[in-house]
């Protein structure tokens, strides 16, 4: 039981707050920018609450930016770690990142703002991280959390105990940082688990790294204590303390936990009424940003999320383009084929048995088009909903029963659903039910109700210009509170970004394919 007074003088320590920056006006925080020396080289199509976060982040090299899904992080963190390229302050960071799949969206934003500085993905076995780790030179080096606890975790025997535990190696952290001068967490929340190994291997890597920096949209559900571990490994403990025992003491109340043996275990129950105080205490050295607070985010704001083809995969479609190609305006074929790219796409390839006439699907062991859609969707904020358009019923299938294990109460609307009345009455008043999961044919229809979630995903778009329209304006109508955030999850290299191209072009596709499909496919 800690003393009263130590609870207090914890509370009353003198803390910053950083909720003064929002008050600036963008003109202010732009004079405040062009007066840095060496001046960033960034236009002005950064937002205003990009350029608040970007001085902030400056003036503390720890730093927590909980921004909303959508809001521009990744343009965000890339810009910080220029400039401190640009002031001789580091020359090599480490992002990490929630999967390989994740990857390309940052790669496509370096590409896009023209981040003059060499980047690399670290991927392969362990051996071959390791070997890439230690050949690149100055830039940026993306690693997924998974992939680097493998890097510098070893199994070491337990004491009392048979077999081997996984645990990280201090001599393999102080190898990969060798050289680093800033890290990342992208999504942070996959590092906020106090036990887990993700969680030591940053926290040790912390010892060596004055930079860091965490990103998320929301950094806790219902217990907040993912705040102080994330703090705790961005500040050191500047913010909530170093340790747990004080943090709960301060902010929790406890009882005896009902299933224990040990009477001395207790049961945590985060104390609402302080909620304004851990509020006040946050903004030490984070700050928060609601998509509705950035006033100057478009109202509708379409992104790209871009992965590539598996090995295996990318063999099977290149065959597909073949194909199609040495068609020669065959209907028939080009119908086929077509349809069989984008399942390819999708991770999966439709068969039938040619005794029985049964169809099936084959699925491909590795589907970065799906990991990455369910990365999103345990991004986007608790309190939001999202609307999933698919094509193939196997996909409708496999996201409902994905979002339904990631307890995100889906309705599926398709052919097969039997009341669509109700379950778009659950969707629409029910803040349990976050997820729609609709057909592309039903999302065409007239469907109201939609327009109570803000975030879009086209895993599989509709061909037609029109249906793809009708399919948009479900969320983009009367009735819509928020700013919408569509994503296409796309395959680099596959149909999927020509479909969307056709739509721009208001040209029918299977046209084009019978027409010229070299160009095309291509």
């Amino acid at each position: 039981m800690i003393p009263k007074a130590g609870i207090n003088r914890y509370l009353e320590r003198p803390l910053e707050s950083n909720l003064w920056i929002k008050k600036v006006k963008r003109k202010e925080l732009w004079q405040s920018i062009r007066s840095l020396r060496p001046q960033p080289d960034f236009d002005k199509s950064m937002f205003k609450h990009q350029l608040a976060c970007f001085l902030l982040g400056l003036a503390h090299p720890q730093f927590c930016f909980w921004l909303d899904m959508g809001t521009g992080k990744t343009r965000l963190t890339l810009e910080l770690l220029r400039y401190r390229y640009l002031c001789g302050e580091l020359n090599r960071a480490i992002i990490f990142i929630t999967s390989d799949k994740a990857y390309p969206t940052w790669a496509k934003q370096i590409e896009r703002f023209k981040i003059d500085m060499p980047f690399q993905l670290l991927e392969g076995s362990s051996v071959e991280k390791w070997r890439a780790l230690e050949e690149f030179g100055e830039g940026l080096l993306f690693v997924s959390y998974p992939g680097a606890v493998a890097m510098v975790s070893e199994r070491r025997a337990r004491k009392r105990k048979n077999g081997k535990k996984l645990r990280v190696a201090d001599d393999l952290i102080e190898r990969f940082v060798n050289g680093v001068h800033a890290l990342v967490m992208d999504e942070s929340t996959r590092a906020s688990g106090r036990d887990s190994l993700t969680h030591g291997m940053i926290k040790r890597m912390g010892r060596y790294i004055k930079t860091r920096y965490a990103l998320a949209g929301r950094p806790f559900g219902r217990d907040p204590t993912l705040l102080f571990t994330q703090h705790l490994l961005v500040d050191g403990g500047e913010t909530l303390g170093t340790t747990l025992g004080l943090f709960r003491e301060a902010f929790f109340t406890s009882k005896p936990h009902p299933f224990a043996r040990n009477k001395w275990v207790k049961q945590w129950t985060f104390d609402k009424s302080k909620k304004k105080l851990l509020s006040r205490m946050i903004q030490h050295r984070s700050v928060t940003y609601s998509a509705e607070e950035c006033i100057d985010v478009p109202k509708f704001v379409p992104m790209r999320e871009e992965v590539s083809f598996p090995v295996e995969t990318q063999e099977y479609y290149d065959k597909a383009v073949q194909a199609i190609i040495a068609s020669k305006g065959n209907l028939s074929v080009v119908k086929n084929v077509f349809l069989r790219m984008r399942q390819l796409s999708s991770g999966f390839i439709g068969v039938k048995n040619d005794d029985t006439g049964e169809k099936a699907e084959v699925e491909f062991s590795d589907n970065p088009k799906f990991d990455r859609l369910m990365e999103l969707l345990e991004e986007m904020p608790d309190d939001r909903k999202a609307v999933v358009f698919y094509n193939f019923t196997y996909s409708g299938r496999k996201i409902d029963a994905a979002c339904r294990e990631l307890k995100m109460r889906p309705i599926w609307l398709w052919s097969g659903t039997k009341d669509y009345a109700q379950d778009l009455h659950n969707f629409e008043n029910n803040g349990s039910y976050r997820v729609a999961v609709v057909q592309n044919q039903v999302g065409a229809m007239a469907l109201d109700g939609l327009q109570v979630a803000n975030y879009c995903f086209f895993y599989e778009s509709p061909v037609g210009a029109i249906d793809r329209e009708q399919a948009e304006r479900r969320l983009r109508r009367a009735g819509q509170k928020r700013k919408v955030f569509q994503y296409d999850l796309l395959v680099r290299g596959s149909i999927d970004a020509k479909i969307l191209t056709f739509h721009a072009e208001a040209e029918g596709l299977m046209k084009a394919l019978l027409r010229a499909p070299e160009q095309v496919v291509k």
